[in-house]
């Protein structure tokens, strides 16, 4: 077990949590070791870089007044009893990818759930860092228009249409653009901050069509269900959109723009396929 430590964590982060009560209860860590970085004791943050602490969690030690930071800190709490699996983890691949894949989450976390900042604390809000930023928005679209091929082509394929799957990515890719030229216009310091949480806002989306794509592999469901479980999963992202704008001090005009883009693709789509209710969903 890890003591005489403090690992500083957003205490508003559930991922940061998560982790620190798994590493204190499996007995890595001793249950002093887990401190919220908003309330961290003056006298520890003198030698601890608090600045890239918000980006990246510190591991500081009390005896020697040493800090490592992020995926470091992580797998020297991991490791420290186990030499072997600490070679492994360093290794020169390995590292690289347990690298990069921790910063895309913590760089990322607050668009990922975000949390009003309170003025009585110190604020643990990452920079902003441009590549891990456009690479999330990236991949959320990716990972969209992956479950929107699923769920439309069974619909398609119900109603004995043609399904096009080049045409989801356009839509996801595509809102993308229409709401940076729509943001850029009402409030450009908050264009990736507001990127990041409309992108979520399209993860939730598509997370919660994955459990009716799992029970319709088994039931073989109807199309009707399919449209009527899809617009729900809409109206959830509507509300969650209205919410993440108004926690960003973003004008709901943003709310207005996103559903105007989902409002343009569907009537496209009635208009080329003469079927309303396919290609709503997009980012």
């Amino acid at each position: 077990m890890l003591t005489n430590h403090k690992l500083l964590i957003d205490k508003h982060c559930p991922m940061c949590n998560i982790y620190g009560k798994c590493f204190t209860q499996v007995q890595l860590i001793d249950t002093q070791t887990v401190t919220p970085y908003q309330n961290i004791e003056e006298v520890y943050t003198q030698n601890i870089d608090m600045e890239r602490a918000k980006d990246e969690i510190a591991l500081y030690a009390i005896d020697s007044t040493q800090t490592i930071y992020g995926i470091d800190a992580m797998i020297k709490i991991v490791t420290h009893q186990h030499p072997n699996l600490h070679r492994l983890l360093h290794s020169k691949i390995i590292y690289a990818f347990l690298l990069r894949l921790y910063r895309f989450i913590s760089y990322n976390r607050k668009v990922i759930y975000p949390t009003p900042t309170q003025i009585h604390e110190r604020d643990c809000t990452p920079q902003v860092n441009t590549k891990y930023r456009w690479l999330y928005i990236l991949f959320v679209a990716f990972f969209t228009g992956i479950v929107l091929n699923k769920f439309i082509f069974h619909i398609n394929m119900a109603l004995d249409l043609p399904h096009n799957w080049v045409r989801e990515y356009i839509i996801c890719f595509g809102q993308i653009a229409w709401q940076f030229i729509a943001i850029s216009l009402l409030s450009k310091k908050n264009t990736l901050d507001y990127l990041g949480n409309m992108s979520t806002v399209s993860m939730i989306g598509g997370l919660l069509l994955l459990p009716l794509l799992a029970i319709n592999s088994i039931l073989h469901l109807s199309p009707i269900i399919f449209v009527c479980y899809f617009l729900l999963v809409v109206s959830i992202m509507f509300v969650e959109h209205i919410r993440r704008c108004k926690l960003l001090g973003i004008s709901l005009k943003m709310t207005g723009s996103w559903v105007l883009y989902r409002t343009v693709v569907l009537g496209i789509i009635v208009s080329l396929m003469g079927i309303s209710g396919i290609g709503l969903f997009g980012n």
